[in-house]
Order: structure tokens, then sequence, then C-alpha cells
């Protein structure tokens, strides 16, 4: 006997009604769990692959945004490569993965709240346009805020990253370690030194360039897809599309966010020069020597 519409559509309701009768809000909020879960630790994971992958770049760079005023033309001769070369020769090839657990630990705290924040925004804020589009200027202020966000919850950790960045040097210099017992011991150190508040040394300039990344990031990443997809390009979903879109997003990141990051590390290096000092006076960061007693 053929089946009733009717009760087609009523067994089609019965098994979609919230999945075996559960709540309404409990559904909603599993869809929603489920939904910030996977997102928070595919991005998280992810950043932490490219973190490693990267890293030795990582803290060269350090390096050279920390050569202090004596040194600067040394080092800006010595170039990206040089340097790189310089601390194999100087300290050991593992040294140019020093801070690489701290690095990965920012990540987890870093990336996966600003992904994850970032598309709450875009899906349920500000929302997308009826074609599917999503505007530049909703792109941005989302950006901005996720960037913010996660970069103000995940900064005593890039704190840490950098002061164990800078250990190599030290020790090379035969300088006693600060930090003997690795990053752990940094955070006690850290935290027995200046509370939460020297935990978070550096955050302002941390989150401003963490929001000016995240325009070049994420934002730059949608914008680009959504430009290679029309004409002329018309480029379909898949490896080259998202390689096209994260280069430029990665290179208008690197661009825009570098200013902030040379002060958010020189802040964060500090301890390690207590006669220069960078004060945050209205909006302006000063660049000031301490004469010593």
């Amino acid at each position: 006997m053929a089946k009733s519409p009717l009760a087609g559509d009523n067994n089609n309701n019965n098994e979609n009604s919230n999945e075996n009768n559960v709540p309404v809000g409990t559904y909603i909020f599993r869809q929603i769990t489920n939904f910030l879960t996977s997102t928070y630790i595919l991005s998280a994971t992810a950043s932490c692959i490219a973190e490693s992958v990267t890293y030795p770049f990582d803290i060269t760079k350090t390096r050279l945004q920390i050569a202090n005023n004596n040194n600067i033309h040394n080092a800006a001769r010595r170039g990206l490569v040089s340097t790189m070369v310089g601390i194999v020769k100087e300290e050991g090839f593992v040294q140019l993965y020093r801070g690489l657990a701290p690095a990965c630990l920012r990540h987890l705290v870093y990336s996966g709240t600003r992904v994850t924040t970032y598309e709450v925004l875009r899906e349920n804020v500000f929302k997308k346009n009826s074609d599917g589009s999503f505007s530049l200027y909703k792109g941005i202020a989302a950006g901005m805020l996720s960037g913010g966000f996660g970069q103000f919850i995940a900064t005593p950790t890039d704190l840490v990253k950098v002061q164990m960045q800078i250990e190599g040097k030290r020790l090379a210099k035969g300088e006693p370690p600060r930090y003997p017992g690795g990053f752990p011991d940094a955070f006690r150190s850290i935290y027995k030194a200046g509370g939460i508040r020297g935990l978070y040394t550096g955050w302002g300039p941390a989150v401003q360039r963490a929001m000016l990344v995240q325009i070049g990031d994420l934002t730059t990443y949608d914008q680009a897809k959504q430009m290679f997809r029309r004409k002329p390009f018309e480029v379909e979903e898949g490896p080259i599309l998202h390689g096209l879109s994260s280069g430029m997003a990665g290179l208008v990141a690197a661009t825009l966010g570098t200013p902030a990051d040379v002060v958010k590390t020189r802040i964060m290096n500090q301890p390690l020069d207590p006669y220069v000092i960078y004060v945050y006076i209205r909006g302006t960061y000063l660049h000031t020597h301490v004469v010593p007693v």
C-alpha cells in the first residue's frame, strides 16, 4: 500500500524535530557548540602547524626588530638570511626553534579565538549580503574586533614567546639564563615579578597589530576569494583559489602589521635592556633612554 503523503510529511517532521524530541534550546546549543568547537580546533591546529614550519623566520624577525640603537646599522646590513645564518653559527641550529612551545600555545588561544569570533560575527552579526558576498566595511569591522579580542586574551603567551626568542642570544653572550625551566618558568617568573599586569606587558601595541593584521588576513582573504571568483579570473573553488587568496592576504597583513609588531616586540623585550623604555602617550610610542643612577 502506498504511503500517505501526509504520513510521510509527519514522519519527516518527526525526524527533523530537534533530533529525537530534544528540546529546542538544547538542540540549538549543541549545534552552536559543535560549530565553535570544530572551527576552533581546526583553526588553532592549522595555525600551530604553520607556525612550526615558518618559526625560524619568526625568530629571525624578532632578532632584527630588537636590534638596539648601537647595532641597528650592523643588523640592517646582515639582513634576514645573514641573521638566520648567524643564529645557527653562534648559537646552534636548535636555537632557531627556541620559543616554539609558547608560540604554539599562543596560537591555540589566539588563532582559535580570532577565527571562531570572525566567523560568528560574519554569519550572525554583520551577515553576508543577499548575493552571498561580504562587504568590505563589514569585513574590516569583523576582522578588527576578532583580532583584537583574540590577541588580548593571548598576550601572556605572546610575551613569553618573545622573551624565549631572545634567550638564545643571552646565552651566546655568556649571560645566565633567565628561565632555566623553560617557558613554564617564564610564566612563573613574569607573574611573580609583575603579577597579571606584568603578563600583559605590551598588550596595547599587540592588540593594535592584531587588529591591523586581521584586516589584511581574514578580511583580505574573503575579499580576494570573491574577486578571484568573478570575471575576468573566474577561478574555481579549490587549492589554487585558496592559495591566491592566502598569498594576497599574507602580503597585506604583513604590510599593515609590521610597524606595530616592531613596537610590540621592543616593549615585550624591555627587561633585557633596563635603560631603554618605550612609553605610550596619547596614541604614540616614544623611545626614551633612562640614565642609570
